[in-house]
């Protein structure tokens, strides 16, 4: 009876480990590249069965949710919170979680869980670098991404700092000089500043001194947008890293339901979301 015990027990285990965890891992990888994407899900379940009793891993978690998410389901909370729990995620893992998490809140409207993500986002990510030199605003190490440039740019003319987009340079090197708006005080200036104009990034009319939107409100709203609309993971976390770099420049905005959409209006949001 031992032996017919003990043969059954080693019969078990060949089976239980004659397939690890990163085969079906990359067998689900494989499958999402040829947009066979439920049949990713149920090797990524299995994947992550057997890594459950193999191993630790809690990045995959990670994926299951954003693949989740392609395929509509929001219910993805729970994955999110098990992998940030772990002590294994590495720092890019972190933020890939954190951001995905946000991508969440922000699908699901929830306001005060989105301003206290948003911290441990903040927490995690290094903004890029703000220097003023003289008449120039320069920002070092800034993300790769049109969604980062183009609310920057929207920010900056909005906000009264600069004045139309002809004076930006953004540079290969992952920098942005641009040109401030000469403001030395004198009647002259005052007048010119308060006029109404047109930003040229976007096409919304500008209203200087109309600032009647606070910067925790636009965060909120922003991350709502980018839960809805921008679907790469890295415009999602360059998205977010604009918004917590508006946020640290101080000063507020006029908005409306429509300022994003106005922003973005011409960026290919077609793109689905993958586990990059």
């Amino acid at each position: 009876m031992k032996k017919i015990i003990l043969t059954f027990l080693l019969t078990l285990s060949f089976y239980s480990f004659s397939e690890n965890w990163q085969d079906k891992w990359s067998e689900a990888c494989f499958l999402m590249e040829k947009s066979q994407f439920d049949e990713a899900k149920n090797s990524l379940n299995q994947a992550i069965s057997l890594m459950e009793l193999q191993d630790n891993h809690p990045y995959l978690y990670v994926d299951r949710a954003r693949l989740n998410l392609l395929l509509g389901s929001e219910d993805v909370l729970g994955d999110l919170d098990l992998a940030l729990s772990s002590d294994q995620l590495v720092s890019q893992e972190k933020i890939r979680a954190i951001t995905t998490k946000l991508i969440v809140l922000g699908r699901l409207g929830s306001e005060r869980a989105i301003l206290d993500t948003i911290k441990n986002f903040k927490a995690l990510v290094n903004l890029p670098t703000v220097e003023i030199k003289d008449s120039k605003l320069i920002l070092r190490n800034i993300p790769n991404s049109e969604y980062y440039k183009k609310l920057m740019t929207c920010y900056l003319i909005h906000s009264g700092i600069c004045y139309d987009k002809d004076e930006f340079t953004w540079m290969k090197s992952g920098m942005l000089v641009a040109e401030k708006i000469n403001h030395c005080g004198c009647q002259k200036c005052i007048a010119e500043y308060a006029k109404t104009r047109v930003c040229d990034s976007c096409l919304a009319v500008v209203n200087p001194g109309k600032e009647n939107v606070l910067l925790g409100q636009l965060i909120v709203e922003g991350v709502r947008y980018c839960g809805s609309e921008v679907k790469q993971l890295e415009d999602q976390t360059a998205f977010l890293t604009a918004l917590l770099q508006i946020q640290n420049m101080g000063k507020s905005i006029e908005f409306f339901d429509d300022t994003f959409d106005n922003i973005f209006s011409d960026i290919d949001k077609s793109k689905s979301i993958f586990w990059d």
